[in-house]
């Protein structure tokens, strides 16, 4: 993930790769179905939006800032607002004090540049010693992100990271995620469908050689909720207000125990179809994206 910003391109267009998905989740389960119920919770999804992220209010400190990266960037959107480290030969801590006890079961780190050898450590206390709780976090590019099975309270959080082999000389983070996640009794539909978008441009010189570069990815997710009842249809509406429609990201993980995760915005609007009392509606929802361009 390169630091230094390009020229704006002159011409851009897109590719998309697209795959329908009929087989990984099942039909879906609530009270009075007669469907085939998913084997457990961890296959349905869950979010957190960002107005719902206590990360963006807590008190947020750094082990170190570059001047023009500061730590309050990662409280900032968009995400390409990142915080930066001075050096990567020591372990960078990001430490969080919400001032009281926090509940927590989703812990991530957006727009990151660390390397796939890195480690992230998270220990969480009644007080700044953090030693109450702890656990590790799976790197994963762009994205990484630990969902805990049960909800862990406490007052401090600390994000250590180390990664001394970065080649880039810096450790950087565009947005942290630490609170409780929404996590409703069903998931998506059978034949859900994920796009995968690439953004490049295509500029000449005056002498008519041609320059192609990739701007940035971004995954585009459709997926199709129903029938739900009322009750539970709630959950998508309330996701849909709160973040007004895409004002406001969220941070979405198609199965709680899986290893994909998702931040971005809901694209569509929220369509209620109501059949004998059941609802339906189709979600898109699309990555920010990530690509070359990163920073303050």
């Amino acid at each position: 993930m390169a630091s230094n910003a390009r020229v704006r391109p002159l011409r851009h267009s897109s590719v998309v790769v697209s795959a329908r998905h009929t087989s990984r989740v099942s039909p879906l389960e609530y009270a009075g179905t007669a469907a085939a119920a998913v084997t457990s919770d961890t296959q349905h999804l869950c979010w957190i939006t960002h107005p719902d992220n206590p990360a963006i209010t807590a008190t947020i400190a750094t082990t170190s800032a570059a001047s023009l990266y500061p730590a309050s960037n990662l409280q900032l959107l968009p995400i390409t607002a990142c915080w930066r480290s001075v050096g990567v030969a020591s372990a960078q801590d990001i430490t969080l004090d919400f001032g009281a006890d926090q509940s927590v079961d989703i812990i991530a780190l957006v727009n990151h540049n660390m390397t796939s050898t890195a480690t992230i450590a998270i220990a969480a206390g009644t007080t700044s010693a953090v030693s109450d709780f702890s656990t590790t976090v799976t790197w994963r590019e762009f994205l990484a992100f630990k969902w805990l099975t049960s909800p862990e309270t406490y007052r401090y959080w600390r994000i250590r990271i180390t990664d001394t082999g970065n080649t880039q000389g810096f450790i950087e983070v565009g947005y942290p995620v630490a609170g409780l996640s929404t996590k409703p009794e069903f998931t998506f539909r059978e034949g859900w469908v994920t796009s995968r978008e690439y953004a490049t441009s295509k500029i000449k010189s005056e002498f008519g050689v041609p320059t192609a570069e990739k701007l940035y990815e971004r995954q585009r997710l459709e997926m199709p909720f129903g029938p739900l009842p009322s009750g539970y249809f709630l959950y998508i509406r309330r996701w849909y207000v709160q973040v007004k429609r895409n004002l406001y990201p969220a941070l979405v993980l198609l199965e709680r125990g899986g290893t994909d995760a998702y931040f971005g915005r809901i694209q569509s609007v929220l369509e209620e179809k109501i059949d004998q009392q059941h609802h339906y509606a189709d979600i898109q929802f699309i990555e920010d994206s990530y690509g070359s361009v990163v920073g303050a």
